[in-house]
């Protein structure tokens, strides 16, 4: 039994619940980057876990909408802020305020529930999948250029204000295209441009009718020689076009060295609009958006398939209790029935958070032991179908 109880939050608690966070995570907030930090964080969304009158523990929610493979949107909160001091780790704290949220969420009805992980070993044994990537890129400006050169006149230097107008519209046509796409608040946009960055550094911005690049620039010489550097934060291509435009216009400007970015999805096409597609370094690929789903009919009568088929899936869940399924699904849907027939396929509920948003394979968890399906023929068909048009991105860290 847990020793240190769990309660629901209140303002009172939040500057330990800062100060907690701070210490795990080696980062302070203060000043503008506290104020956007409350612009968007709600104390009462949170759960914590005391020891005395001591706060030992918290875990938080944001309420996000995610699209789903075909374009439906899902209300799914966003678990936060998630720490334990460090005087208390081991003892069960992060398994109880964990524990505590899954019920309230299956309480309440909810589909599923999503994170991003500091760490990627934590959240698998509480049904969690890694359901989309981050792809770190560096770029190297001085030898980048496009194959066919395009008419960037569209692509205009945005003033703060001009590019809080215009992000938000753009930036939601652009996420309701890609699995896994997160919609933002008027509140997460507020904060998101009044942001100064660590060395209080304000954003830039080149803003197209269909697409925008929010990036931060570093200036630096060398022996009379700029090797600047301009770190994409934000980034959203509705069309083609905008997408080439805007890479052309960022990658015109010489006097920067380098431009490094975790937000190009894995599929984003840049390096194929280049004369050395090399220029485009692939730093790093990791984990990003991770699902617990909750409601498994309902998660997965959501979204669209890639071709039909039909299969019992058995999901085994430890905390929340298995369950037993008949898929009938394809390009229009699917209808999803509780059964007892023998199953095709088996898996841990959190293969299903992989599975979900289209951007892992079926046949390569199924080869790693995560899943098993016996009919080699099923396998392959069951990973056709849940592949998605694109690869899942979620674009945000929370």
């Amino acid at each position: 039994m847990n020793p240190y109880p769990v309660r629901p939050g209140d303002a009172a608690d939040l500057p330990a619940i800062v100060r907690q966070d701070g210490v795990q995570f080696g980062y302070e907030f203060r000043g503008p980057a506290l104020d956007g930090v409350l612009r968007v964080l709600d104390p009462e969304r949170f759960l914590v876990a005391t020891d005395g009158d001591r706060v030992i523990g918290a875990s938080g929610e944001y309420e996000l909408n995610f699209t789903a493979p075909g374009g439906a949107l899902l209300d799914l909160p966003g678990i936060t802020w998630v720490s334990v001091a460090p005087s208390h780790t081991r003892r069960g704290v992060l398994r109880s305020l964990l524990q505590a949220q899954l019920r309230r969420y299956t309480d309440e009805g909810a589909l599923g529930t999503t994170l991003t992980a500091s760490q990627s070993g934590i959240y698998g044994r509480f049904g969690f999948g890694a359901a989309t990537q981050v792809r770190q890129v560096s770029i190297d400006v001085a030898r980048a250029r496009l194959l066919r050169e395009v008419d960037a006149t569209g692509v205009r230097i945005a003033t703060p204000e001009q590019a809080r107008t215009a992000m938000p519209a753009i930036h939601e046509r652009w996420r309701r295209q890609i699995p896994g796409g997160i919609g933002r608040s008027e509140a997460r946009w507020e904060a998101f441009v009044a942001d100064l960055g660590a060395e209080g550094q304000p954003l830039m911005y080149l803003l197209h009718d269909d697409g925008f690049i929010a990036f931060r620039p570093k200036a630096k010489w060398v022996d009379g020689h700029s090797v600047a550097k301009a770190t994409i934060t934000l980034y959203a291509a509705a069309t083609a076009e905008a997408h080439a435009a805007l890479w052309q216009t960022l990658l015109a400007a010489e006097l920067y060295a380098e431009v490094d970015s975790v937000q190009l999805p894995a599929d984003d096409p840049l390096e194929h609009l280049l004369t050395q597609p090399r220029r485009v370094r692939t730093t790093g690929l990791w984990d990003g958006g991770w699902l617990r789903p909750i409601d498994v009919p309902g998660l997965l009568a959501a979204r669209t398939y890639a071709v039909e088929f039909e299969a019992v899936w058995d999901v085994r869940d430890a905390l929340l209790g298995d369950g037993r399924y008949r898929v009938k699904a394809g390009p229009q849907g699917a209808s999803v029935t509780r059964t007892d027939d023998v199953p095709d396929l088996v898996s841990d509920v959190a293969v299903l958070g992989s599975l979900y948003f289209g951007g892992h394979r079926l046949q390569s968890l199924a080869a790693a032991g995560l899943a098993r399906v016996d009919d080699p023929a099923l396998l392959r068909r069951l990973d056709r179908a849940l592949l998605a048009d694109r690869a899942p991105f979620c674009g945000l860290h929370f």
